[in-house]
């Protein structure tokens, strides 16, 4: 026979107390996944500031034609190669090109306000002797032209945004 007496069930009290334990808990969960996005967003930020430092040192160094780095977006994946421009005669090629990814899984990329898509190719060029920022391409589409000027690289990924910028001098900087 069971007492009703001692199955009364949660008082409101203990109801109260459950549902504020769960709001802090779904609250916490929520600002660790905005870190973790702004954390992912940095550290592409950070990959492709470093890339383009190494195209620059490479125009100094190896001169001009060895000064670009080009970026190759497919299926929310951004890879970068360093050397010479791919162009429609030198086409994206991963089993003779060195391609390296920089992140994957970001909401948008842009290249001077130009958000990439499947098959977005943007190439960056260095100066020999002085490393200073010749322009912005797309030999493959997008943006046709060459473009000139500080150009600024946007990653999004949730709320949180990284900035690239790369002045008329090639000096790089993540903001």
């Amino acid at each position: 026979e069971i007492d009703m007496r001692k199955n009364k069930g949660f008082t409101y009290y203990e109801l109260l107390i459950v549902i504020a334990i769960m709001s802090m808990m779904v609250g916490f969960m929520s600002i660790g996944i905005g870190t973790v996005y702004r954390n992912n967003v940095n550290r592409m930020a950070d990959d492709i500031e470093s890339s383009i430092k190494a195209a620059r040192s490479n125009a100094i160094t190896k001169g001009t034609e060895n000064g670009w780095i080009n970026f190759y977006y497919i299926n929310k994946t951004l890879y970068c190669n360093l050397g010479k421009e791919i162009t429609p005669t030198n086409p994206v090629d991963f089993s003779t090109q060195k391609w390296e990814k920089i992140g994957s899984g970001f909401d948008s990329v842009s290249f001077d306000g130009v958000t990439l898509t499947n098959g977005s190719v943007p190439a960056l060029n260095f100066k020999q002797s002085t490393g200073e920022f010749k322009g912005l391409d797309w030999p493959l589409g997008g943006a046709p032209g060459f473009h000139t000027g500080t150009k600024i690289i946007k990653i999004h990924k949730g709320n949180s945004t990284a900035t690239v910028v790369v002045d008329t001098y090639g000096y790089v900087e993540v903001k």
